[in-house]
């Protein structure tokens, strides 16, 4: 008994690897952004939470961009098993989940937490956008009543 594996074409990489790749690398930027500011520039990344003041630890950052990340490429997964413009899709809700967010850094409690909220924000939307995009199964392409081939191989058919 033969065991088969997929073919990948010479050059591509695997979906799932680059796209936790993305989360990771978003992550990583996440932290980075904060270690400038907190270490280097000495910003407190403080939020204001009702009455209570609340920082932001690092712990925080890295949940909170791991589960930004996972949702984003659960979102991919379904919109690619069920339409046929995923990448589309995906990328306007993903730009309007990030520019909502960018409402969240009305919360800071300075001018520097503002703006290390801001970067941290635009580090993780765009680098999840940009990485989980670009895996994005390409649309398919309908002949007749049929899907055909697209460059991402074979599309199922009903």
């Amino acid at each position: 008994m033969s065991t088969r594996k997929p073919v990948i074409e010479a050059g591509a990489v695997p979906r799932r690897g680059t796209r936790a790749l993305g989360v990771v690398g978003a992550t990583a930027g996440a932290l980075v952004v904060w270690a400038l500011a907190y270490l280097a520039a000495g910003v407190d990344l403080v939020v204001r939470m009702g009455d209570s003041v609340e920082p932001i630890y690092p712990a925080a950052i890295i949940i909170v961009s791991v589960v930004a990340g996972a949702a984003g490429w659960v979102l991919l997964a379904v919109l690619e098993r069920f339409t046929r413009r995923a990448r589309a899709v995906w990328t306007v809700v993903a730009v309007a989940v990030l520019v909502l967010s960018l409402g969240l850094v009305a919360f800071a409690e300075s001018t520097g937490a503002m703006v290390t909220l801001l970067s941290m924000h635009l580090v993780v939307g765009v680098v999840l956008i940009l990485t989980l995009a670009r895996t994005a199964r390409p649309a398919a392409v309908l002949v007749g009543d049929q899907e055909i081939a697209t460059p991402a191989g074979p599309a199922p058919l009903p």
